[in-house]
């Protein structure tokens, strides 16, 4: 994929919604791409947007380097209807499965998602 394309490989993402002024939250992306996982924040987010999207998470997305931590009952109730899907629920637990296996999942079971600026 070219630098600065707007063609994005299939994965489960994380971005910043800065949508709405000064209610910035995390939202869930390609949710049935169960393949691949990464965070996206944009390049001129704020640190106040920041600050805002982790704590609208109820201190269930945090940030540790150019990583974010997200726990997997975040990851099911911001899936929308995939989540009621039963196949969704069999993939979606083989991918914390391998995430753990892989150590890119900490004591709690967060998941562990790169940060993709741009």
């Amino acid at each position: 994929m070219a630098a600065g394309s707007d063609e994005r490989e299939a994965a489960v993402r994380i971005v910043v919604d800065t949508s709405a002024p000064g209610a910035a939250r995390f939202a869930l992306r390609e949710a049935g791409a169960l393949d691949a996982f990464a965070a996206e924040v944009p390049a001129a987010l704020s640190a106040s947007d920041l600050a805002a999207a982790i704590a609208a998470s109820g201190g269930r997305i945090r940030v540790e380097g150019d990583h974010l931590f997200v726990d997997p009952e975040w990851l099911r109730e911001s899936a929308g209807a995939a989540a009621d899907d039963e196949e969704w629920g069999h993939r979606f637990d083989g991918m914390l499965a391998y995430a753990a296996r892989a150590g890119w999942a900490d004591g709690a079971g967060a998941v562990r998602a790169h940060i993709v600026v741009g």
